[in-house]
Formats: C-alpha cells, structure tokens, sequence
C-alpha cells in the first residue's frame, strides 16, 4: 500500500489541473451550467499533503432530511475526483468538483448538502489508490503518509448486509438561480477538521468535518501585511464577528501569513469583522471594526505591527471526547471575548494530541479607518488579565460549557500563566452541558459478539454523527469467560415522543484490540430522535492495520 503512496501523492496537484471541469451525473455544457461546485481550505499547518477523494454530492430542500428520506437530489461525478486541500488556502480553490444544469437542479432553495467521500482500499474503484483520503507529514525530512479516517460514512444496511455511503453533512443553504450560474465553494478547514489521535498506542489521523457552502459570488476579502517577518512564520490572522446570541467574537475564516508577511483573508460574507493576528512568538493583535462589502478586497494600508512574546502551555481533557476547547480573551470594557485559539481532542481519548501554547502577554488593539495612513495598535490589559483567558468547550448538539464547569462566560475560572511556561495541566475534566432536549441525555445499548477466533481484551466503543465522533466509552476485558457482552452509552443528545431531536441518528462503531491485532465491529444505526435505543448490537471481525 505505501510503497505506491508517495509518488501519488507528489502527482496529485499535477493531476488536478489537468482534471476537466466536467461534474457527474450528466452534467450539460458549461454554458448550460446552473450550479458549479469547488472546494477550498483554510490554513492547516504541519500537512504536507491532506488528500479527499470526492464521490458523490446531494442536495435536499429540507435541513432536516435524514440522508434515507425520500427528496433528495444525488449526482456521482463520473470520475471520482482527487483534491489536496492543503494546496487549497489563501483563496485558491480546486478546480470543479460537479457542474449541474437547471434540469438536474431546478431552480429553488437548498437547505443542505452531503458530501461523500471514497473510502479507502474501494474494491469498485481499483483504479484509485488505496489511501483515497489520507494525510501526509514530514518528520526530520522524511514523508510518511497515514489513512485519514472518516467515521460513520460508510454504514452497514441490515437489509442487505451491504456499506452505504451516507456522507457529511454541509452547512449553509443557498438558492439556485432561474439565470446565470452559482458558484459554490465547500470549504473543509483542514488546520481544525484534521485531529491526530491516538488508538492502541497507534498514531493515526481523523476528519472531524464541519464544512460550509459559500456563495463566491456574494462575497469579499480583507488583505494587509505584518511589520516583522523575520518574527518567524506559521502566523495565523482571522477575521471575527459577533456570535448569534451577542455574548463573544467566532471565527468565520482564517488566512496564513506567507514569509513576505502577506495575508488575504478570502471568502468573507459582507458586514463588519475583527480581524485577530496570532502564532507563536508574538503578542495578539485585534484590529477592529473592518468593513467587506461584495466583490470587493479591503486593503489595511498600514502594516500591523508586532511585539515578540511568550508563551505557557496549556494541557485539556474534555466529555464527551468529541468537543472542541476554545480560549479567549476580552479587549476590554464594552467588549466580547475574542476567539484566540480552538483545539479538537482526541475522540478516542478526550485530550489534547499535545499542550497548547497560550501567549502570556497583552493584547494590541487598533480600529480601521478607512485610508488612514497609520493605524495604531496600542497594548491592552485583557479583561482576563496578561495571558490570561477563559476557556469553553462545544460539541456537536450539546451545551456550552466554560471551564471548570460553569454555565456562562461571566463565572468561568480565568486561566492564568502563572506557571511561568510551565506545562499547565488540569486534571480534571471540562465536561460539556449534559443535552438539552433531554435532562441526562439519551443512551444507546445492545450486546457485543466476538467470534471464537478473535480474541479481545478491551474495546473502544464511539457513537458517531454526521461523519463526527460526539462520544466514546472504553470497556477492559469486556468478554472475559464468554463470547458475548453487553454495552451501554448514555449521556448522548436525544429526545422525546413529545419533544423529538430530529438530527439525533448515530452510526454505532467499535474497535477491539488483542493479542491477535485488531477487530472491528459496526452496530446498526441507532435512532436517539424520540428516545433512548437498545437491542443494537454486532459482531467483531479481524480487521487489518495499515
């Protein structure tokens, strides 16, 4: 398998511009074309290469439609198509992924989209290679590619005992036109969606994907420079703005500073953006108030300046181990916390791959003016104090929940640098509200076989939504003296008769491991939508280690 991988995956950037426009399904004649899809990324360091085979594309009127509800509008491309979206940031996209015409999509409001990826080692596909998505990384001058693992897209259909692709799920909605042709990006933040875990002591990688449609015609960008690049690189600058409910600065996009210290931030709905600078080495920076407006590129007339810094370093766990821990901090009085940075656990574990680094100094705050010739960025004591920030953990259809424990940003414990870089490591978890449509959330449960040729000493059970693990639980000698064990997973986001969650199905998953390698079990779906589900269970089979 990897002995075809690297020369593969070298070739495939080549190979994408020699790729046709065309899309799947029948598409007509660019001329006819109603929707044309691409994709793009946002800045993801330490990747070589992240490679995504994309197979099919569906769309729905309906944001609530299960992917097995009648309604939806499935294109295959013809040909299955590489992308490495590690080449894909600061603006650039791929080239088509799908061109439709109005009599494949009619004009009208969509509410949801799915992507389906090829899995890896496809027997229908021999053509492709094995690692149809995987992630390539370099340590000291040597490449060594790993499977990107995509949970629960792949699913198994009781009916017929065979895998059914069921895709990820695409945020935004968009309306096709009655004339002219809408073009959309499906944009897949590689620096956030790709998570190193680790599973029995392996090192492995998994797509934790949250993607988003954007109208590329109804956008503009931001663009500007820092002062100092001997500084170092690997800089991230973001563009933020208000949440929904008021109470603190989210991300809406993300750029890499190239080693001119140039930067675009690309693909940015009009309004009014924070634009934060941060990376190892420096003090943050908060430019406020920058307008976008469509179709065009602000551009900050005055390089931002930046202060050398240090940083502490910070260690999480979370529950469920699908949440994601985001720290910030607040200019000052009148304002929301920023959005500093965001790190995803490990799903398999709840922890951090490794500690994050926190700056432990000021803040610099400017406000744009537009042409002003010299924009000022003066330090600032946070409202957390200097290195100080509040840190909150999400996951997916759960709660917020502020460290350590609390319900809202104004009594969470403020982390400190009073460590002095040492690591800063909490030892106990940050949990995440418990479900809100159900007080103590929904359980799934059912019975573990094991056949007599495999033998398992612990499992790692997952329940997996929209291709993302919300939650695992581990089980040590779960078959000792027989060969078959009963499992329970609760605390999962469900609902009632009375008050349903409609997005509330899970693809049951398992891994067991023994002195024999590796086993793998895949439950049926579990329906969380009106209650808890029970009676779900499977077999375990040998399953091979790449």
């Amino acid at each position: 398998m990897k002995r075809d991988y690297l020369y593969w995956a070298s070739a495939v950037v080549f190979t994408l511009f020699l790729a046709g426009c065309g899309g799947g399904g029948g598409a007509g004649t660019s001329s006819a074309t109603a929707v044309q899809i691409v994709l793009t990324d946002a800045p993801g360091f330490g990747f070589d290469n992240v490679i995504l085979t994309v197979d099919e594309i569906w769309f729905h009127a309906d944001n609530t439609a299960d992917p097995d509800d009648p309604g939806w509008r499935r294109f295959q491309l013809r040909v299955p198509k590489e992308v490495d979206m590690a080449r894909l940031t600061n603006g650039a996209v791929s080239p088509a992924i799908l061109e439709l015409t109005r009599d494949q999509l009619p004009p009208g409001l969509y509410r949801q989209i799915r992507i389906l990826f090829l899995p890896n080692a496809d027997e229908a596909h021999p053509e492709h290679h094995p690692l149809n998505n995987a992630v390539v990384v370099s340590d000291n001058g040597v490449s060594a590619p790993y499977p990107l693992e995509i949970p629960e897209t792949h699913l198994e259909d009781p009916s017929t005992s065979m895998r059914e692709n069921r895709g990820i799920p695409v945020l935004g909605s968009f309306q096709v036109p009655a004339a002219g042709t809408l073009r959309l990006a499906i944009d897949i933040d590689i620096g956030h969606d790709v998570v190193r875990t680790s599973r029995n002591g392996e090192t492995r990688y998994m797509l934790k994907p949250r993607p988003r449609a954007i109208d590329l015609d109804n956008v503009g960008s931001i663009s500007g420079k820092i002062d100092n690049v001997a500084i170092g690189t690997g800089h991230v600058v973001m563009a933020e703005q208000r949440s929904a409910d008021n109470t603190c600065m989210v991300v809406r996009r993300r750029a890499a500073v190239d080693n001119t210290g140039s930067f675009v931030l690309s693909f940015l709905e009009p309004g009014t953006y924070g634009i934060l600078f941060q990376g190892s080495g420096v003090e943050t920076v908060i430019l406020t108030g920058v307008p976008v407006t469509k179709g065009n590129t602000i551009d900050i007339p005055t390089p931002l300046h930046v202060t050398a810094g240090t940083e502490y370093q910070v260690d999480f766990s979370v529950s469920p181990t699908g949440a994601a821990v985001t720290f910030y901090q607040t200019p000052g009085a009148g304002s929301v916390p920023y959005e500093i940075q965001s790190r995803d656990a490990d799903p398999y574990t709840g922890s951090f791959p490794d500690p994050i680094a926190l700056s432990s100094g000021r803040l610099h705050v400017g406000t744009y003016v537009n042409n002003l010739l010299g924009i000022g960025c003066s330090p600032v004591t946070p409202v957390e104090g200097n290195g100080g920030f509040k840190a909150a953990a999400d996951a997916d259809l759960f709660a917020r929940k502020y460290y350590p424990g609390s319900d809202d940003a104004a009594s969470a414990t403020v982390i400190t640098s009073a460590d002095g870089g040492a690591t800063l490591a909490f030892t106990g978890r940050l949990p995440v509200q418990s479900p809100p449509s159900v007080p103590g959330g929904n359980g799934i449960s059912g019975t573990m076989a094991v056949p007599d040729n495999v033998v398992i000493d612990n499992v790692v059970l997952v329940a997996v939504r929209g291709g993302m693990i919300v939650d695992r639980l581990f089980m040590d000698g779960p078959f000792a003296g027989s060969a078959n064990a009963p499992y329970s997973m609760g605390n999962l986001p469900g609902g009632t008769a009375a008050a349903p969650l409609p997005k509330a199905v899970y693809g049951v998953h398992a891994f067991g491991f023994g002195p024999s390698g590796a086993a793998f079990g895949m439950a049926d779906m579990a329906d969380l939508r009106t209650g808890s589900a029970g009676g779900i269970g499977f077999t375990f089979m040998p399953m091979a280690m790449p």
